[in-house]
């Protein structure tokens, strides 16, 4: 990036002391620009997850509330809450928790499964941060879209589940955790535990009594 000489000549006749920058020249400075592309996690059905670097799905029987996505540099974590759908093993998905450093916005049909999503604001204040909102006229389908470039995206099927879609920038690669496994190209590390180890399962994702939003 070039600059040109600060113009600032008003400033002598006004005694301002920022006349002493009159045509001053900035030095040249060098931008280079990195293009990482965006990735996304999908759970879908009862509910089917694929991770961010899988090309195959995996299958979320258990019930209770889990991490889905947490960068812990960003103070950003995505929860997802599953209950009893199926006659023995299956699990569905009927709330999801966003916590985007102090605000935290809950999602959810859990209480009545046959209802619309409900969107309510637990801390903070979404238009102060500039969190985008979409939802359609029915309120089964809600898209969240933040200044990072996250968007969390809700679609809900009354009779069962909610199907969510997480999408996270270039920032978030490198730097994560949960179901949705450490976005960084690598299959090996996608079940990431809280003490930073690598597992094999996601059951180390489940939170305990207080952890959930």
């Amino acid at each position: 990036i070039n600059f040109d000489p600060i113009d600032n000549e008003m400033a002598y006749y006004d005694h301002s002391a920022s006349y002493i920058f009159h045509k001053y020249q900035v030095q040249s400075t060098q931008v280079v620009v990195r293009d990482v592309q965006s990735k996304v996690c999908t759970f879908f059905s009862e509910p089917h997850v694929m991770a961010f670097d899988r090309d195959s799905n995996w299958h979320l029987f258990d019930v209770g509330d889990f991490t889905a996505f947490e960068n812990t540099r960003d103070n950003f974590e995505v929860q997802v809450r599953t209950f009893r759908c199926g006659r023995v093993y299956g699990s569905c998905i009927c709330g999801v928790a966003i916590r985007d450093k102090n605000t935290v916005v809950r999602i959810t049909n859990c209480a009545n499964r046959r209802s619309s999503l409900s969107l309510e604001v637990v801390r903070g204040d979404l238009q102060c941060d500039a969190v985008g909102v979409e939802r359609s006229a029915d309120g089964n389908n809600i898209l969240l879209t933040y200044p990072s470039g996250r968007q969390i995206k809700l679609d809900n099927n009354y009779v069962r589940y909610t199907n969510v879609y997480l999408t996270i920038p270039g920032s978030d690669i490198g730097h994560g955790r949960g179901l949705c496994g450490n976005p960084d190209s690598s299959r090996n590390n996608e079940f990431t535990l809280r003490n930073g180890a690598t597992g094999q399962q996601p059951c180390d994702t489940r939170l305990g009594p207080g952890q959930n939003s």
